[in-house]
């Protein structure tokens, strides 16, 4: 059984799932949403060790076990819609549900698309990342990750005060009291009034980088050993310079672009070393001509991309998934 694991409104899940259902493949959707408060997962042990895993969705009753491969478009977080007044208690809800969510997906003998679960969180490390984009021989900007005012005032000096900075993590808040979600943009510059408040990293540490000038933003899609790499002219417009996700579509170019061999190649192998067969890698061509490593995303979105290229990345993953169905092509296991 091939399982795919989303969220709410995931129109990339939505594309693969249409292509799968066209080539005959059958597949169980399981929104996690819907987990815990409409459905539940059961692990069952006896005296020999793990006995069942089960899956309740709805009215529905799967055997877990049967999962011969795992899809992994979101993993998100447990949905706690039941109101609870003490914060520490939500949090605690909120903790074990988690657990349980995890436990259930490494105790799980199967393939994995992108990767298994511990490898993503693993693999989203963005320190670890620009190490082992560094060793790859990726070129990366000066960067500096730090709860140390005294030491993002000093770095800031360095570079003359031309700075950006990112969350260590998924750039997402906790929801507003009126349900609404909160978002951080990926990157932004430093501001002097900023670094007047440098005092405040000490509770909150961040990713500072020396600006990269740019000529072109790259979104590299990798999928298995096929690349698809995008520019992106996100310098046509005030909107996105600093970054390409404040999305102005309509006005910022998207084309195929003409990637370097041995840059594409090292695109495969970080992917790789980081026990992944998908990654979507973020990258600057700066005006020199130098192609600088950012990040890599090991769940990046990707639709946006192949509706403005035409680029058949929901094409590449179906190929991949169906690869891993009948047991080829070296898939990530846990």
């Amino acid at each position: 059984m091939l399982l795919i694991l989303s969220a709410p409104d995931d129109t990339h899940s939505e594309a693969v799932e249409q292509i799968l259902a066209r080539r005959g493949i059958p597949f169980l959707h399981w929104n996690q949403a819907g987990f815990p408060e409409r459905d539940t997962v059961s692990l069952r042990y006896d005296a020999n060790g793990l006995r069942s895993k089960s899956l309740v969705k709805g009215s529905d009753a799967f055997d877990l076990s049967q999962v011969s491969t795992t899809y992994v478009r979101r993993h998100p977080h447990p949905n706690i819609r039941r109101p609870v007044n003490d914060p520490r208690a939500r949090a605690y809800i909120e903790t074990e549900a988690r657990s349980l969510l995890n436990a259930a997906a490494q105790l799980s003998d199967c393939r994995w698309v992108p990767g298994p679960v511990r490898a993503l969180h693993w693999a989203g490390d963005k320190a670890w990342q620009l190490r082992l984009a560094a060793r790859l021989g990726f070129s990366i900007p000066h960067t500096l990750i730090t709860n140390d005012p005294a030491e993002l005032l000093e770095f800031h000096r360095e570079h003359n005060g031309k700075l950006v900075c990112k969350a260590l993590n998924f750039p997402h808040f906790p929801s507003s009291a009126d349900g609404s979600d909160n978002w951080l943009f990926t990157t932004q510059l430093v501001s002097p009034r900023d670094v007047g408040y440098a005092e405040s990293v000490r509770y909150c540490p961040a990713i500072f980088q020396a600006y990269v000038p740019k000529q072109l933003e790259l979104r590299i899609t990798v999928v298995g050993d096929r690349v698809f790499p995008c520019e992106i002219h996100s310098q046509e417009r005030e909107r996105t310079r600093y970054d390409w996700r404040r999305y102005d579509l309509e006005h910022t170019p998207h084309h195929e672009h003409a990637l370097p061999p041995d840059i594409a190649a090292r695109c495969i192998r970080i992917v790789r070393e980081l026990g992944l067969c998908y990654g979507a890698l973020d990258l600057v061509l700066t005006p020199d001509g130098r192609y600088v490593f950012l990040e890599v995303n090991p769940m990046g979105q990707f639709l946006w991309i192949e509706k403005i290229t035409g680029m058949p990345i929901s094409e590449a993953i179906c190929d991949l998934l169906e690869a891993a169905e009948a047991g080829v092509g070296g898939m990530p296991s846990d």
